[in-house]
């Protein structure tokens, strides 16, 4: 009997006729998994799960990994359409490219300390996810890792985190309130874009760059402090930030950028203080409630 049938061979049906188990042992692939399976659960002695190993298999419910377990490969779990909650152990310290994406019912994800690495696309387009706590462990949320989990609504940050990656959050449009602790410093171009529900944003003062877009179209937040470590706005940072009333740059910042804070239609006063150097095009484009700005002695480009 060849391996690939010996592997076959342990997926049986257990309990309930319409629940199809399977063990997952180490190394096992996509093609040892069949389609209607419904249950995975991890033998002791695995310490990986393969990439796309139970991709597209869009009747799983559950999911019980075993302490031991090291690393979820990419797109591992991609489009487990039926999921609805994953604990990931203790042991696990990476959380492959893309693993969870696309599991449209996953509502309930714990993440326990020690996990190191969530990688690009993990939970993306995870729709029904509500709150997300990440573990002090974490020091990157890579790429698009949550973009679009549109039901959610919390995201707690802890102390360790350094990075938030490019449109990590984009399209969280139920997000409200989002805290950088300490140690975070930098914001990816376009992290929460379109969070159209986002009202209240915290920013450290260890911060030393918002990428661009990073706000775009939070059309919710109604004010914001830029750190004093903050040296550039960048091109579109806060595009159609339609609620913004008031914003104070400071002297570090020597430059905000291409349509910076565009479309901004109820920016009634922006306070510039000494140092800035450069105002981008359209910078301030549509901002139909601005009266007027005072520009400090040290701006020579327009």
């Amino acid at each position: 009997m060849s391996e690939g049938v010996a592997k076959r061979a342990k997926t049986m049906p257990v309990g309930d006729l319409d629940e199809k188990v399977i063990i997952y042992k180490e190394g096992m692939q996509r093609r040892d998994i069949p389609n209607d399976v419904t249950k995975l659960v991890c033998h002791p002695t695995a310490t990986s799960i393969e990439a796309n190993a139970l991709e597209g298999c869009t009747k799983l419910k559950e999911v019980v990994l075993n302490e031991g377990l090291q690393t979820i490969g990419g797109f591992a779990f991609h489009r487990c359409k039926s999921l609805a909650i994953i604990k990931i152990p203790s042991t696990v310290t990476e959380v492959g490219r893309g693993a969870f994406s696309e599991c449209i019912d996953l509502e309930e994800v714990l993440l326990k300390e020690g996990l190191k690495i969530i990688g690009e696309y993990a939970f993306c387009e995870c729709l029904s996810i509500t709150i997300i706590k990440i573990p002090s462990t974490v020091t990157e949320i890579g790429n698009d890792a949550f973009r679009c989990c549109k039901d959610l609504e919390e995201v707690v940050l802890n102390e360790g985190l350094s990075i938030i990656g490019r449109t990590a959050f984009e399209g969280c449009s139920s997000l409200t309130i989002i805290k950088l602790p300490s140690t975070v410093i930098k914001v990816g171009s376009g992290a929460f874009g379109g969070c159209t529900d986002l009202k209240k944003v915290e920013l450290n003062e260890v911060l030393q760059r918002i990428g661009s877009g990073a706000f775009e179209q939070c059309k919710s937040l109604t004010s914001i402090t830029i750190p004093s470590t903050v040296t550039v706005i960048e091109d579109h940072t806060f595009l159609k930030c339609e609620s913004l009333t008031s914003i104070k740059i400071p002297s570090t910042v020597h430059e905000v950028g291409d349509c910076g804070f565009a479309c901004c239609f109820n920016l009634k006063e922006v306070v510039i203080d000494e140092g800035l150097e450069r105002i981008g095009r359209r910078a301030f484009l549509n901002c139909s409630s601005l009266e007027s700005i005072r520009l400090p002695s040290t701006v020579t480009e327009i």
